[in-house]
Parts: structure tokens; sequence; C-alpha cells
């Protein structure tokens, strides 16, 4: 009997489009009714990113270092989406997360792991990701930048997500 390994690519780029989507609702729901608590949205995010980095550490193409990345960030997101449950693991969280991401990023790009348009995506949506989560640890984006950096971050994640989808 022969056995096949479908490529969780497919998964992948359709739980990153879902973490994109739902940060842009999240932040428009929380223009159109302010003071609901809208934290379910923000762990769906991070279960969908936490999720869609564990199949990218599973995958057969990625070589080590990108796997120790992809799990870095994998145990950041899904640290990040059990902080709603358990107090103090925000800080962790947010640095294995910023630091998976990037480095998952630079790794992609540099072993040309995908395409060479869908690295190049992957890579400005893990900056755009690193710099979302750092403003998140460090609290330097207040207002219409806070806005700006959630319309980037999902707008991002929705983008490379596509591009993941795509095959050549």
């Amino acid at each position: 009997m022969v056995t096949t390994k479908t490529s969780p690519r497919p998964l992948v780029g359709i739980l990153f489009i879902i973490a994109g989507a739902l940060a842009l609702l999240g932040l428009l729901l929380a223009y159109v009714t302010p003071g609901t608590p809208l934290s379910w949205l923000g762990l769906i995010t991070d279960l969908a990113l936490g999720i869609a980095f564990v199949l990218m550490a599973l995958s057969k193409s990625m070589n080590v270092l990108e796997r120790i990345a992809f799990i870095v960030g994998a145990v950041g997101w899904l640290l990040l989406a059990l902080g709603g449950f358990v107090s103090g693991l925000t800080t962790v969280a947010l640095v294995l997360a910023l630091v998976g991401s990037l480095a998952a990023g630079i790794l992609v790009w540099m072993h040309s792991t995908f395409t060479r348009s869908t690295n190049m995506w992957f890579l400005v949506a893990m900056i755009i990701v690193a710099i979302f989560l750092l403003s998140l640890l460090l609290h330097f984006a207040v207002g219409v930048i806070a806005t700006l950096l959630v319309i980037l971050f999902g707008v991002a994640l929705i983008i490379a997500g596509f591009f993941i989808l795509r095959r050549h």
C-alpha cells in the first residue's frame, strides 16, 4: 500500500488569512462597538498563527534552523493564546513570538523555501508582525499609530497567506 502525505501549505495559508482577517475584524468591531470585550478574536488569531507555525515546523520542506524558528514562534503564539487564561505569560510569549516570527521570515528568505515572491511577502509580513509585537511589548504605539499597526498586521498576514496558498 502506498501512503502519501499532503503538504500543510494550503492550511497554513488559510490560517494566515484567517488570522489577518480576524485582526482587521477586531479593529473594526472596536470602533463600531467601543467597550465591548473582543479578547476572543485575539485568542483565535493567536491560535491560528500558533497552529500555522506548528504546521510549518512539521513540514518536511523546512531545514533544521527554519524548524527551530517556527517552533519558537509557535510556542510564542500559543502562549499568547494561553495568556488570556494564565497571567504572567504575556511578556515571555511576546518575546518568543517576536523572535520566532522574525527569524522564520529571515530564514525562509535566505533558504528560498517558497517562490521568490512568496519568500519576499512572507519576510515583509514577519517584519510587520515583529514590529506589531514589539509595539505590544514596549507599549510605544498609541492612537493612530496603534491602529495603523493593526491594519498593517492584518493586511500583511492576509497577503502572506494568499502567497503561501499559491502554487508554482
